[in-house]
């Protein structure tokens, strides 16, 4: 087939180029890569153009597809259109490349992504106008709108954002003006009529294509991959940058805004001061158009504005997925610059286990980051987010303090789960908060049921002890449900002697087995971090303190999959050795003792799991059910001691 067009950008190197073969276009794509030239399958872009080719080659099931589907059966009785190099460009976003296609007869823009052996629509956003083009500046798709009355104002161009990792498809702030800024100008001459030319604004020929212009109306402004714009009427050429402050100004959506702003790298060029001239006086520091800046102020404004909780624990997972990641590349890059041992010689922890008998391991690796993780670069820590964030909000009165309570539980929560250590202030906070509202009672239910998210050392001496509080351990325990607060805490996990009860395990006898396993699953989360970000009374420090075992390889994680295995969730148990990389117990002792409980599929999905590891002890399925697994009704196992 004859190629019609050709499109190329430097920035994704790769190449389209159109074919046309029964009234349809055709799109081949090919990318250069250091090994050479690859070539990717053929595609179709547009609704009418790919309803055939979704369908597949088999004519029947096609042709009973569009028998039963009057959505599929409209879209092949539409008339196919051409796909022209005017409604196509190349973008790169996150590190991905797609495809964009402009559809101006359903105002849609689509988003082809390029796999190694496939293309897919991933993307559908709504347009406004038939006159659109695109940008991208630091991985956001700035769609820029023009209307018929550019004649009139040829700046009056606006532009929508969209961005493909966020959980939304309409743009991510409302329409924002699109006004070049360019410095030395004169107080009383703006920057808009500065840049217009004497004669009117001069607009190159072109149709409908891509131009930000009407129908009959010459394009003035002409945009080039990726963020530059070339006005050749006044022989200028712009770069695009975004105005963060303007884009939070508009946005309706708090929990969207801070992702969009952990994901931003900041402006590449400084912004000019607001009037564009050098006698402008300065910005102040606190107005930099810095993206952390806009994070925090981001996050004070929705939790002084009383933000449904929902929306509130949204923000706070957003915020502790962005520092998690961040606490992943400094793991990754202590592991990277970490020095080799010399041959034979070993940590101290492995030699003692070596002259024990014990076979010696080396310390697991940090956990490899996901391969489909966008990068957040801006990111706030649980310190700035704790005496920047909830101290104002307490000290200052912002908010009642029922609301503060509720919101720094939905953070103590949300960092749990994403596994970051809490620095004791916001525990001391919450205890404080409580003891304001005279809930003495939910602080010890706290510290009965929930000890790691209040440390009893943090409680104790906040807690106010009544006159006539009993001396004595024994006679605080006697006291029944009629004695104070203080002496009650006294006496949490403590037997006849005063000492903590515990079982033979070291966890507090009060905790009931399930609480104690999600504590284990926490304080596993909250040690993985340890290297980079010492918890200071987390759910690490916590754990320790109540005798969770420690040592090289094995850590809070392997306690932690020990206890898994031992409650018979066999296959959490897998995914916390593959995820943390736990070296103790090692893959063959977790396997053998998989097998020792009887489960033929448990056994299946963990030797498929780590089947890489296996194939020097058990190459072949078969031989490892011969081996491992026990015939009977078992239910659960402990994994044997070295």
């Amino acid at each position: 087939m004859p190629v019609e067009w050709a499109l190329y950008t430097h920035e994704t190197r790769m190449v389209l180029l159109g074919t046309a073969a029964g009234g349809s276009s055709y799109i081949k794509a090919f990318q250069f890569v250091s090994s050479g030239l690859v070539a990717l399958p053929p595609f179709t872009a547009g609704a009418a153009a790919s309803a055939l080719a979704l369908m597949g080659p088999a004519a029947a099931g096609a042709a009973a597809l569009v028998a039963g589907s009057p959505a599929a059966a409209a879209a092949v009785a539409t008339p196919p259109a051409r796909v022209s190099a005017d409604s196509l460009r190349l973008l790169k976003v996150y590190g991905r490349v797609y495809c964009a296609h402009i559809n101006r007869r359903s105002l849609k823009l689509e988003l082809y992504r390029f796999y190694t052996d496939t293309v897919v629509l991933q993307h559908t956003y709504e347009l406004f106008s038939p006159h659109v083009d695109l940008a991208v500046i630091d991985s956001v798709i700035v769609v820029h709108c023009g209307t018929d009355a550019i004649a009139a104002a040829p700046l009056s161009d606006v532009a929508m954002l969209f961005d493909v990792v966020a959980p939304t498809l309409q743009p991510i702030a409302n329409p924002l003006p699109l006004r070049p800024l360019r410095h030395g100008l004169p107080p009383e001459v703006g920057p808009a009529e500065a840049d217009l030319p004497a004669g009117g604004p001069e607009r190159p020929e072109g149709g409908d294509g891509g131009g930000c212009g009407g129908g009959d109306l010459r394009r003035r402004l002409e945009y080039l991959a990726p963020n530059v714009v070339l006005d050749r009427g006044t022989q200028t050429v712009y770069r695009l940058v975004l105005n963060l402050p303007a884009v939070a100004e508009s946005c309706s959506d708090p929990a969207v805004l801070v992702g969009f702003l952990q994901r931003r790298r900041g402006p590449v060029l400084p912004l000019p001061p607001p009037l564009g001239w050098p006698g402008a006086p300065p910005q102040p520091p606190q107005e930099q158009q810095q993206p952390k800046a806009l994070l925090m102020a981001v996050v004070r404004n929705a939790l002084q504005e009383r933000m449904p909780m929902p929306t509130v624990r949204a923000i706070f997972e957003d915020l502790c997925a962005g520092y998690a990641a961040a606490l992943d590349r400094e793991l990754a890059l202590l592991a990277a610059a970490a020095p080799l041992p010399p041959a034979g010689i070993g940590s101290p922890a492995a030699v003692a286990s070596g002259a024990a008998g014990g076979p010696s391991a080396a310390p697991p690796a940090p956990p490899p980051l996901p391969p489909t993780s966008v990068p957040m670069p801006q990111y706030i820590t649980a310190d700035e987010l704790a005496q920047e964030l909830f101290r104002w909000l307490h000290d200052e009165e912002v908010v009642d303090a029922l609301y503060l309570q509720a919101a720094l539980w939905e953070y103590m929560s949300a960092a749990f789960a994403a596994g970051i250590p809490l620095p004791q202030y916001l525990q001391e906070l919450s205890v404080e908060i409580l003891l304001q509202q005279s809930q003495e009672g939910q602080v010890l239910q706290l510290l009965y049921g929930q000890a790691d998210y209040v440390a009893p050392v943090v409680a104790v001496g906040r807690l106010p002890a009544a006159p006539n509080a009993p001396s004595r351990p024994q006679e605080a325990g006697a006291a029944g449900p009629s004695s104070s607060a203080g002496s009650a805490v006294a006496s949490v996990g403590a037997g006849p002697d005063g000492a903590e009860r515990t079982s033979p395990s070291g966890a507090p006898l009060w905790r009931s087995p399930l609480l104690a396993l999600d504590a284990l699953g926490r304080a596993a989360l909250a040690a993985r971090y340890e290297p980079v970000a010492t918890p200071t009374g987390g759910a690490a420090a916590t754990a320790a303190s109540n005798g969770g075992a420690r040592g090289p390889g094995n850590g809070d994680a392997g306690a932690y999959v020990e206890a898994l295995l031992a409650a018979g969730d066999v296959l959490r148990a897998a995914r916390v050795m593959r995820r943390y990389r736990v070296s103790r117990p090692s893959v063959k002792e977790f396997l053998a003792a998989v097998g020792a409980t009887g489960d033929e599929v448990a056994l299946a999905a963990v030797y498929r799991t780590f089947q890489g590891e296996l194939l020097a002890s058990y190459p072949k399925y078969d031989l490892a059910v011969r081996k491992l697994l026990v015939r009977g009704p078992t239910t659960a196992t402990a994994i044997p001691t070295a």
